[in-house]
């Protein structure tokens, strides 16, 4: 039962990162103040009650629930998922050892669309570095040698960056850079136009009434899948016993307890 609760919750409950088992282990973690990253759902089974009826057995289930949100705190906590992280691109490669990565010094969608022009001009003495705000085209210049080739491996490059945005705002210069992948930056440069892609904003809060919700509804599916001959009928799920039991570690724990009533028919010898 409990395998197919967790199955269940698992596959409708995208905003909890972790859903767990309630095992000895955590019970021995949470001892020691150690706890999965949040938010999460531990879930735990306390068995059942039963009383005879007729011909029938009426069975009380019980499914304790410890629920963890991360840094919010009291009945106002909210799930938030993370921000996918800033926009970023990759020029060069791993394989040539001038594979850098370029990401938006602050997260979110409307740094989607910078532009990274890396331009290789002959007879440049030094690296450069310009920003068109209106454009937001961020223009790089290599070193070069008077025919135009490029004389600036990928570390250079990475260093003369790192040290700039060390002194400006965002506003002078939106991105920073670092070595992708295995690349060791000892490869040479190229020119090359990168666009930054993939900055998302936070998604959107749910708020714990709205979790709560949702997880009797993810249950309550779980309850009308089971296919028991013996099952009779069965109550709605419901949640009881809901506590706030403190911060641990930074996490906000709540505890619940999912119930519901089943009656099955009583077999010969029960």
């Amino acid at each position: 039962m409990l395998r197919a609760i967790r199955e269940r919750i698992a596959y409708g409950q995208d905003d909890i990162e972790d859903i767990q088992i309630w095992n000895s282990e955590f019970d021995a973690g949470l001892e020691k103040g150690k706890l999965p990253k949040a938010p999460f759902i531990i879930i735990g089974y306390n068995g059942f009650s039963a009383e005879a009826q007729g011909m029938c057995r009426k069975r009380e289930f019980r499914v304790p629930i410890l629920v963890g949100i991360r840094n919010l705190r009291g009945e106002s906590a909210a799930f938030m998922q993370d921000a996918l992280g800033p926009a970023t691109g990759v020029s060069g490669t791993e394989a040539g050892n001038d594979a850098l990565q370029w990401s938006a010094r602050i997260p979110g969608s409307e740094n989607n669309g910078i532009k990274i022009i890396i331009a290789a001009i002959a007879g440049t003495a030094n690296i450069t570095y310009s920003y068109n705000a209106v454009s937001r085209e961020v223009t790089v210049r290599l070193r070069t040698d008077i025919d135009g080739n490029s004389l600036t491996t990928a570390t250079e490059l990475q260093t003369f960056i790192q040290d700039f945005i060390g002194g400006v705002s965002p506003s002078v210069c939106p991105v920073s850079t670092d070595h992708y992948g295995n690349s060791d930056g000892s490869g040479i440069c190229e020119a090359a136009i990168i666009t930054l892609t993939g900055g998302a904003d936070d998604a959107p809060r749910v708020t714990f009434d709205e979790m709560l919700e949702k997880l009797e509804g993810i249950l309550e599916e779980w309850r009308l899948s089971e296919q028991d001959p013996d099952l009779v009928s069965a109550s709605p799920c419901w949640i009881t016993d809901e506590e706030y039991m403190g911060r641990v570690n930074e996490i906000e724990l709540w505890g619940l307890t999912l119930s519901f009533f089943a009656v099955f028919n009583i077999e010969e010898g029960d």
